[in-house]
């Protein structure tokens, strides 16, 4: 079952794979460690309000000048009317992770 609006779960990890490819081949130093699907443990975390959320992968950025992990969300709608609302709450999820996450302070 999906989200209202969400498109279907199985298409929407072909878009996270083909995102996560873009990301590999276009980023020079970004490497995907892990997907949702393959370590769920390593993705989940708990908002403030104590609800668990996912997000779609986690990468490596190895540029010399600069190590970090990047957090990945993808996406996918068939009409673009509540892709602000979902970018809102990515950035929400985003902080969350950033301020309760010590591993994830400076990523």
């Amino acid at each position: 079952m999906h989200v209202p609006g969400e498109i279907p779960q199985e298409i929407g990890r072909a878009y996270a794979q083909v995102l996560i490819g873009c990301l590999e081949r276009s980023v020079r130093f970004f490497r995907c460690q892990f997907e949702v699907h393959e370590a769920p443990e390593k993705l989940t975390f708990s908002a403030f309000s104590g609800k668990e959320f996912s997000l779609d992968a986690l990468a490596r950025l190895s540029d010399p000048s600069w190590n970090c992990e990047a957090l990945v969300e993808c996406k996918g709608h068939k009409d673009g009317s509540k892709v602000f609302d979902e970018y809102k709450q990515f950035v929400a999820k985003a902080y969350c992770v950033s301020v309760a996450y010590a591993r994830h302070k400076r990523d």
